[in-house]
């Protein structure tokens, strides 16, 4: 559950820049062509981020990957919140595209350890709702709180937010403890298992339909 609020919290943070966008832009006096290359930025740092996200999860510990990412997008939305001119705003933009790459991969992780595989779907479904429906309330909620406070406010309290999301995945988020195998189960193995790099799991992936049938649909959906 705490993990599905981290994916929460990237769609929060995704969605606050068309919340926001006219207020940036007359603030910097900018174009929306400019402020749409601003929040390019984050979008494309996140989908970059995306490839070394499974690597990352692999070989190290989730308890330190998920709170330190979303601590890096925290600062970059205080960064955004705080900037005096649109290259501030773009370290902001970069730093939360890059806070936010384990967001939904770590929730998935997550439930791959603790859930048996016949649950793994309805929980990645699960984490999608949170984030998706979540995200469309929090949307209606940053707009009625631009009546009142200004948008660098907003970004400062979702920078906040992030701090406490941080640690709560720090407190709560723990790696599942595997029991060791029984000698009869040991027995049977002919050896260590073979690890696959990361060029060769992005070929296998590469060549999977499916998996293109579900980029392209998704984005179309959108």
């Amino acid at each position: 559950g705490i993990a599905s609020l981290f994916f929460l919290y990237q769609y929060t943070l995704f969605l606050s820049f068309g919340v926001i966008a006219s207020n940036v832009q007359s603030t910097f006096a900018i174009s929306a062509t400019i402020f749409g290359v601003l929040t390019a930025l984050c979008t494309v740092v996140y989908g970059i981020c995306q490839l070394p996200a499974g690597a990352l999860l692999d070989r190290m510990s989730v308890r330190t990957l998920l709170p330190s990412c979303c601590v890096v997008a925290a600062v970059g939305a205080v960064v955004y919140g705080l900037s005096s001119n649109v290259y501030i705003s773009g370290l902001g933009s970069f730093l939360m595209g890059a806070g936010m790459c384990l967001s939904f991969v770590g929730a998935i992780y997550i439930a791959s350890q603790w859930f048996e595989p016949k649950m793994f779907g309805l929980v990645a479904g699960l984490t999608v709702t949170i984030g998706c429906v979540g995200g469309a309330i929090m949307q209606q909620v940053l707009a009625a709180l631009l009546q009142h406070f200004g948008w660098r406010a907003i970004m400062i309290g979702i920078a906040v937010s992030g701090g406490i999301l941080a640690f709560l995945l720090f407190m709560i988020v723990r790696e599942k403890t595997v029991s060791p195998p029984d000698k009869d189960d040991t027995e049977k193995e002919s050896g260590p298992q073979p690890t696959v790099s990361l060029i060769k799991a992005l070929k296998i992936v590469a060549g999977n339909w499916q998996i293109w049938l579900a980029g392209i649909f998704s984005p179309g959906v959108r």
